[in-house]
């Protein structure tokens, strides 16, 4: 029986009152559709993928090529469920569609605790084909297949000499710290780009001297196994993480170098952008 693109039952099409249509119910975050006729709207909603939608548009007087370029602003913002049909005839190699990608994904989890399990199994709930969780960086060895991301999970910032060996495999590679006060995830760290966690580790020293000193005695404490990770926190941060990580599998990375920063006990957020470090000589030879 052949399958047929239907829209994405999770973000129906609303109707503005300018006749465009927008998926998501926040106009700052939700897709708009504007130009389209009412013939074209009423041909959007139809996509149920239980026929071909271009017979159809030809059968309603609408154009092929106009067809085939609001099929592809669809896929484009992932508002396609997809399956063969249109994909094979238009020979789009984005045909599979971003959730096929992360579905041939795997993606690892290091960390021990309730913040890694939370988010192994959000990535997993999220469609990523293999989603394997590591207690510790050793723990590791002896897999033959690198993974797309490696997600570090820790109570204590992850230093740059702790990212060596996924940057020098050339593993992307996503930090999440959790403490009992706040939490940062990123930045994402790409193989082949800068900043590292060694940039990252430069900047802290630069803008605060006695960071290097705070963060040894953060892994002391830790060493001792002395939990103070807030769960809430901890909850909040693995699903900004999945969020970024199914960015990034779907091929939508944020932009290098952002890192997302949780306040504590009113949630509160802030971005910060790092950029490669002059003294960081990995970086600073790519730049």
């Amino acid at each position: 029986m052949q399958a047929w693109p239907r829209l994405v039952s999770s973000l129906p099409p609303l109707t503005r009152l300018d006749g465009s249509i927008q998926f998501g119910l926040d106009p700052s975050t939700g897709i708009r559709l504007t130009g389209l006729t009412e013939t074209e709207v009423s041909w959007i909603r139809e996509l149920d993928g239980g026929h071909d939608p271009l017979r159809e548009g030809r059968r309603l007087g609408l154009q092929e090529s106009r067809l085939t370029a609001i099929l592809r602003a669809l896929r484009d913002h992932d508002l396609l469920a997809e399956a063969a049909g249109v994909g094979a005839r238009s020979h789009d190699h984005r045909a599979e569609g971003r959730p096929a990608r992360r579905a041939a994904a795997r993606v690892w989890v290091q960390g021990r605790g309730l913040t890694s399990a939370r988010l192994a199994d959000l990535l997993r709930a999220d469609g990523v084909g293999k989603v394997e969780r590591f207690a510790e960086p050793d723990d590791t060895r002896g897999q033959r297949r690198n993974p797309s991301l490696a997600i570090l999970v820790s109570e204590t910032p992850v230093s740059g000499a702790q990212a060596r060996a996924w940057l020098g495999r050339r593993i992307p590679h996503l930090p999440v710290v959790v403490t009992a006060r706040s939490a940062t995830v990123g930045p994402l760290i790409l193989a082949d780009g800068s900043p590292c966690l060694r940039c990252v580790e430069l900047g802290r020293t630069a803008r605060d001297p006695s960071w290097r000193t705070l963060a040894a005695q953060s892994e002391i404490h830790a060493a001792g196994e002395i939990s103070a990770a807030d769960d809430g926190l901890g909850a909040i941060a693995a699903g900004l993480a999945a969020t970024i990580a199914r960015a990034f599998l779907d091929g939508r990375p944020p932009a290098r170098g952002v890192a997302i920063d949780i306040g504590s006990p009113w949630p509160s957020t802030r971005q910060h952008r790092w950029s490669a470090h002059p003294d960081c000589a990995a970086c600073c030879a790519k730049a």
